[in-house]
């Protein structure tokens, strides 16, 4: 049941596959129906950010979204605080293949820096190579894994 004013932040990846972007939309309509926020926050992204955006609208809920001020690290770094302040739980959901830096970021504060609850949600699909990707950070967030 929605708490008055709850705001639930849905930021992730933003390189995903048509499937995974199909997968996701779904998900974030069930996931808003489950929490059933006031507001969802977004980060204002390509990919999980619009999707979750697009997705609260459909439905009728507002949407926060908090751009950043400018197109470098420090501008999403104070972006990515503001979602993590703003919310009152965050979902990321995330891609195999993407570096998710800001998401983690963003994950991170949220829940060592602010004691919030987080979500880790990723869904299947290629893995990159890349020594960026790493789920160190994730080894003690609930994590669900679905199928793209």
């Amino acid at each position: 049941m929605a708490k008055s004013s709850f705001k639930l932040a849905i930021v992730g990846s933003r390189v995903m596959t048509l499937a995974q972007a199909k997968e996701a939309r779904d998900l974030i309509d069930r996931l808003i129906d489950e929490y059933m926020p006031n507001v969802v926050v977004s980060g204002g992204a390509f990919g999980v950010d619009k999707i979750a955006a697009d997705c609260a609208r459909r439905k009728g809920i507002e949407v926060d979204e908090k751009l950043p001020a400018d197109l470098n690290w420090p501008a999403y770094r104070a972006r990515n605080i503001l979602i993590a302040e703003t919310c009152d739980t965050c979902i990321a959901i995330k891609t195999p293949q993407s570096v998710t830096g800001g998401t983690s970021f963003t994950m991170q504060y949220a829940r060592t820096v602010l004691k919030k609850p987080v979500r880790l949600i990723t869904l299947k699909g290629p893995r990159r190579e890349d020594p960026r990707v790493t789920d160190d950070f994730w080894s003690d967030v609930p994590k669900e894994v679905l199928s793209a």
